[in-house]
C-alpha cells in the first residue's frame, strides 16, 4: 500500500545514553537496599537451575500442587 519511509541513520545524543545509565543505576541501587533490608541474598547461584534432566513425575507434581491449594 503505502511504502514506509525511514531514515536510514538514527540521530541520537549521547545524554539519552547517559540519562538512561542512570536511571538504571538509581533502579539498581534501590533494589539492592530493598533486598538487603528484606533479608534476601540474592546472588549470582540464586537463579541457577539444579534441574539434571530427569523425567517429571506427575503424579508427585500434582499431588504437591493439590497438597498446596488444599485439595488434597
Amino acid at each position: 500500500m503505502f511504502p514506509l519511509k525511514l531514515p536510514l541513520v538514527a540521530s541520537v545524543s549521547g545524554a539519552e545514553f547517559d540519562d538512561d545509565r542512570s536511571m538504571a543505576m538509581k533502579t539498581a541501587r534501590r533494589l539492592v537496599a530493598f533486598n538487603t533490608e528484606s533479608g534476601s541474598n540474592i546472588d549470582s547461584r540464586t537463579a541457577r537451575c539444579k534441574w539434571s534432566g530427569e523425567r517429571l513425575d506427575y503424579n508427585i507434581a500434582i499431588n504437591g500442587l493439590c497438597g498446596q491449594t488444599g485439595y488434597s
